[in-house]
């Protein structure tokens, strides 16, 4: 016979497995989140930098990487107007595709639209114009960028090269050719235009002279190579431009 004794030390027992069964949880402090490991970003180029990289391909005659490096700034960066030079000039010195001139002028036009008072877009749209034979419009825009900025390199190149594009340069041609050189007395762009305005004053030595001194300056551009071995030809140099054009095809 089960005695009260028995039945309360059973409920006791039964209490004390089921407290063992089922433990009242006891709140435990939260633990910290671990702080997320910042993800290293990496820092932005600046834009300058992304426009002089383009611009050293580009006078090193590394055409694809110069397009596509522009093309990358100005689609990230539309208002970029050096960018828009930088292919203004590309168009114009580059491999001659269909279109070449329009492409010319249509890049330099977008420079100006994006900065109007910079001298190096008024010197493109100068160039690019000049290339169209819009001479007066081109005359225009040479005079704005000298206007703009003296210093300017290549608003000095634009004014030589239209100067320069005349049957008979004026005077003036030296005094801004003297001028350029003072600037920048390693231009080979400077260079290269002194050289077209002196052979279109029929002064085909000087002219060679300067094309030379040009590719002396960037020996690794194929127009510096290429604008020598034309000059060869109209100097009727054969064998000496045969020795150019052979090592600018072997590049």
């Amino acid at each position: 016979m089960v005695t009260f004794r028995a039945i309360s030390l059973m409920i006791a027992a039964a209490l004390a497995l089921a407290s063992c069964a089922s433990p009242t949880a006891i709140p435990a402090s939260p633990t910290p989140a671990p702080t997320p490991t910042a993800i290293p970003t990496a820092t932005p180029v600046p834009i300058a930098d992304l426009v002089a990289a383009a611009d050293k391909a580009l006078a090193e005659g590394k055409y694809a990487d110069a397009e596509r490096a522009y093309k990358g700034i100005v689609e990230a960066k539309p208002e970029t107007a050096a960018a828009w030079v930088g292919l203004s000039r590309l168009y114009a010195e580059g491999p001659s595709p269909d279109g070449k001139t329009n492409r010319q002028l249509d890049a330099a036009r977008k420079a100006v639209e994006a900065a109007p008072a910079s001298a190096d877009a008024q010197a493109a749209l100068s160039l690019a114009l000049l290339s169209d034979r819009q001479f007066d419009e081109a005359y225009k825009a040479a005079n704005k960028a000298a206007e703009l900025d003296e210093k300017s390199i290549l608003a000095r190149v634009a004014r030589i090269t239209m100067i320069g594009s005349n049957p008979s340069p004026t005077r003036t041609f030296d005094a801004d050719a003297e001028a350029a050189l003072a600037l920048d007395p390693r231009s080979a762009a400077v260079f290269a235009a002194i050289g077209y305005g002196q052979r279109a004053a029929g002064d085909p030595g000087r002219a060679l002279a300067s094309f030379r001194k040009a590719q002396e300056i960037l020996p690794s551009s194929p127009r510096s190579a290429l604008i020598v071995t034309q000059q060869l030809l109209d100097m009727e140099r054969f064998e000496q431009a045969e020795s150019e054009a052979a090592r600018l095809i072997a590049r």
